[in-house]
């Protein structure tokens, strides 16, 4: 049997990355809701809706095509996917860390505690979704 059969397509890949994304996409929307109401802080000029989604698809997609190469070049797919979210993850953390954003302008307040668990939650999504869902 040629092991190239075996290996689940690039449709199985897309719809796992897609359901990682909206995962992501709609508890971080969430997380973003009760942190507003909770501490009274609104960044919703950098952190809103359309945002907080994009940036959710994007970065899970990109993860996605990332992550269906490695499936192709070696069986360890799993394990450098891993890591490598998990390191990437962490490595995003500096942005809202930082004291400017992209912009130039100073970090508003509060910042921080919105963004990093949104950042966790994408790395998750990630790391729990895709390699599940793709090749289960």
């Amino acid at each position: 049997m040629d092991s190239t059969q075996s290996k689940p397509g690039f449709p199985k890949f897309v719809k796992a990355g897609f359901i990682a994304a909206l995962s992501a996409a709609v508890l971080s929307n969430i997380y973003n809701l009760i942190y507003t109401a909770i501490t009274g802080i609104d960044v919703s000029a950098f952190v809103n809706i359309a945002s907080i989604t994009m940036a959710s698809f994007a970065t899970i997609l990109a993860g996605t095509l990332v992550y269906f190469g490695l499936t192709r070049v070696t069986a360890k797919a799993d394990m450098i996917f891993i890591i490598g979210a998990a390191a990437l993850t962490i490595l995003s953390l500096m942005a809202p860390l930082s004291p400017t954003l992209p912009d130039g302008s100073a970090t508003p307040s509060g910042f921080a505690a919105l963004t990093i668990p949104m950042h966790f939650i994408a790395g998750l999504a990630c790391i729990l979704v895709l390699p599940r869902m793709s090749r289960g």
